[in-house]
């Protein structure tokens, strides 16, 4: 199995006795405290009795601070976009908005204002702006580059293009809209355009939207909405809701979804329609901002549930919806600027653009906000993304420093019933790396059936056996054990959601073992250290050729004065500035401040700082004790 030997680019160093009388039994948790947000995967809990001793066990505790579900390992398709805005302003990412490098203007338009931007396919789209201006953008390896040659546009007043929208390949069509109830289509990917004469309205058009050749709509001004008739190329004006005929306010965005359309517009303004178009009725915003920018997933498409969408405005608003517009709910941002698009790649990575050149992203489906570093003052106000052809795996592991134990085993890949193995009779033991990979659990059984082509017989399930980790819920924790049994017998857990995971086999990347692994017993030792870690493997999504990877520390932790030396470390940092805690008291816990929720370098990690003894651990439980 292919996806298991990507391990080899990332090599690191590589009896049941009874307990009277102790008991773990904790007090009850404090139901008050509130649970802090956080970004990414902590430690949250360590515990640890002594290898030395007749009742060591040790477990590990992963905690999820944020707002949304995290995967130990998922796969992602990093997105390439573009941005356009005033002062011919355009800029370009490869890697979901984490990093953006200019696409400088032709020689005469660094002062134009392009107003949006849109690709049929990924490395041709169009520009459109101020005057009538429509540029071609063209994929110029690495980057972008724009075509100092301006499109041919057949107004002859050259009035401004607010929207353009180039429906994805293998469409050729396209639609743009403009001041003067301007409206043009393409049938060559905005090659040529055509003008739609008997469109005209006083209005400046603000915004198109497609549902089919016959079914086209256009908004802007003074409550404008436009819907092209089913014959020929008329278009029909449409009365907005009775509540906006006196007001008339500004649309500036709209969205279809078969039969359901969304407008949004000025003060709030927020319009729906359940018959195609026809009839229109305002909704209740909970603003009186303008709103600008209006977003949902296609529907039926896998990563979108096509009842939630996102509505932009002004002063930083961002609204939410899950029943298709019916009902919305106000999200807290950290900008006030004027935002003016906002898109989605998936049900959970959205981007917004707007004033100062602002840029927001999120990562859990619109929940909460995050301001990107500005990378320039200019009003950005076209957008779109494009999928890119790049794979990164991304893959959660816990690599702790610890006691290994090997145990005999002879295995018989041939005949795997006559393989012999025994557990409880461990060999010389060394200190070391020990990993928890979840991705270990899905790909080791996956390669033995591949390669061996027989089941897994029961004494060799705790190697290649699957073992189920699932997803950790907001506020919830993933429990690492060795001993289930002691586990069980001495520790009850809080009353958060906790997937316990039984992970007694640990394992150490290894290419010159069978499928790239070793396995050991392990117990963590009275002093050491673990580290989280998050690789990201990158590979061409076509030939599946490896790019490259990347290994980053989410977070450390260390006890019992343990300091790492260059050996232990691999080549990452030692972190010299986190000071371990002293040495765990037996039947105590190393836990986590709850309102300690890790930093975004680990280089600012300090363990003496973040954790404290805790006499009764509580594992499942987030709020023992605030700093």
């Amino acid at each position: 199995m292919k996806s298991l030997f990507y391990i080899f680019l990332i090599i690191v160093i590589g009896s049941t006795l009874f307990l009277n009388g102790c008991d773990l039994i904790t007090k009850k948790p404090d139901q008050g405290s509130v649970r802090p947000p956080g970004k990414d995967l902590i430690i949250s809990e360590v515990f640890a009795l002594s290898p030395d001793k007749y009742y060591d066990f040790s477990w590990i505790e992963v905690y999820n601070p944020t707002r949304g579900y995290f995967q130990w390992f998922y796969q992602q398709y990093p997105i390439i976009g573009v941005v356009a805005g005033d002062n011919g302003s355009c800029w370009y990412t490869d890697d979901d908005g984490e990093t953006w490098s200019q696409i400088p203007p032709p020689a005469g338009f660094e002062n134009r204002t392009f107003n949006d931007v849109s690709f049929s396919i990924a490395d041709t789209g169009i520009i459109v702006g101020d005057n009538g201006l429509i540029l071609r953008i063209k994929k110029s390896p690495p980057s972008f580059i724009i075509d100092p040659q301006v499109v041919a546009n057949p107004d002859p007043a050259m009035k401004t293009i607010r929207d353009v929208n180039l429906l994805p390949h293998p469409a050729k069509a396209g639609f743009a809209v403009g001041d003067s109830g301007l409206i043009m289509r393409t049938t060559n990917r905005g090659g040529t355009w055509l003008m739609y004469n008997n469109a005209r309205i006083p209005a400046n058009l603000n915004a198109f939207a497609f549902v089919a050749l016959d079914r086209l709509y256009a908004v802007g001004d003074s409550a404008s909405i436009l819907k092209k008739g089913t014959t020929g190329l008329a278009w029909n004006k449409i009365n907005p809701p009775d509540e906006f005929l006196t007001s008339k306010p500004n649309f500036y965005s709209v969205f279809f979804a078969n039969d359901t359309g969304i407008i949004v517009g000025a003060n709030g303004a927020i319009a729906i329609s359940k018959n195609a178009g026809a009839i229109w009725n305002s909704r209740t915003s909970t603003t009186t901002s303008t709103l600008r920018g209006i977003f949902f997933g296609p529907k039926g498409a896998n990563a979108f549930d096509y009842r939630v969408g996102w509505v932009v405005g002004d002063n930083g608003t961002i609204l939410k919806t899950t029943d298709l517009g019916e009902t919305w709910a106000k999200k807290e941002t950290p900008v006030s600027a004027n935002l003016y698009k906002v898109t989605f790649v998936d049900s959970n990575r959205g981007r917004a653009i707007g004033d100062g050149g602002t840029i927001l992203a999120t990562s859990d489906g619109g929940e909460t906000w995050t301001q990107s570093t500005n990378f320039t003052t200019s009003r950005l106000s076209g957008m779109h993304f494009n999928p890119a052809n790049v794979r990164v795996r991304n893959r959660y592991v816990l690599e702790m420093h610890a006691r290994r134990k090997p145990f005999f085993n002879i295995i018989n890949y041939i005949n795997p019933d006559a393989s012999v193995v025994n557990y409880d009779d461990t060999l010389d033991s060394d200190v070391g790396i020990i990993l928890f990979d979840p991705q270990l659990y899905v790909d080791l059984p996956a390669a033995w059936y591949e390669y061996v082509r027989q089941p897994i017989p029961p004494s060799l399930l705790p190697i290649f056996g699957p073992k189920e980790v699932r997803n950790v819920s907001p506020g919830g924790f993933t429990i690492i054990r060795n001993d289930s049994v002691r586990f069980d017998n001495h520790i009850k857990l809080g009353p958060g959601i906790a997937n316990l995971v039984n992970a007694s086999i640990g394992y150490v990347y290894d290419d010159t073992a069978a499928f790239g692994v070793r396995w050991y017993k392990w117990d963590l030792l009275p002093q050491g250290e673990i580290r989280l870690v998050k690789y990201l493997i990158k590979e061409d999504r076509v030939t599946e050729v490896i790019l490259g990877y990347e290994k980053k520390t989410i977070d450390v932790v260390r006890w019992g004065n343990f300091m790492p030396t260059s050996w232990y470390t691999n080549g990452d940092p030692l972190y010299e500035n986190n000071k371990p805690v002293g040495y765990m008291p037996e039947w105590y816990s190393m836990a986590r401040y709850a309102n300690d929720m890790g930093q975004a370098d680990p280089a600012n990690l300090n363990t003496l700082e973040s954790f404290y003894f805790a006499k009764d651990p509580i594992p499942g439980w987030y709020s023992q004790r605030r700093k």
